[in-house]
């Protein structure tokens, strides 16, 4: 999740990423000043609300403009993230987003909940594997 919201806040303009990191729900995910976004893994930060937030942050943004996000082997993403992809992905039909995942299906280790709601979600295209 870390990652993901770093690469949005750099690529964002200063109008949208303003408005994004000004609304009060977002805070969390700032530095004090609201200048950088704070290390999310800091044991202070409630992971419910961190995730709450990052969720808040790609909505408001999409409000300014649409956004794809692009996650490749998703099945090797961490809890976190999955989490907040499949809550972007419960809201997605009400957003200008986009979400692109590509899975590996060889890879089969268990996969949390957050995994089948991507799943259960999403428009599945099966691709032969390229040589």
């Amino acid at each position: 999740m870390q990652l993901l919201l770093e690469q949005l806040s750099q690529s964002l303009g200063d109008p949208a990423l303003a408005a994004a990191r000004a609304a009060p729900e977002t805070r969390v995910l700032f530095t004090p000043n609201g200048l950088q976004l704070r290390a999310l893994g800091d044991p202070a930060l409630e992971r419910s609300e961190v995730q709450a937030a990052g969720v808040a942050f790609i909505v408001r943004v999409c409000a300014s403009q649409a956004l794809m996000i692009a996650v490749d082997d998703v099945q090797r993403a961490d809890e976190p993230s999955l989490a907040l992809l499949a809550s972007l992905a419960l809201q997605a039909h009400q957003l200008r987003l986009l979400i692109h995942v590509t899975v590996d299906a060889d890879e089969r280790e268990h996969r949390p909940p957050a995994f089948q709601v991507l799943v259960e979600h999403a428009a599945v295209e099966h691709l032969t594997a390229l040589d």
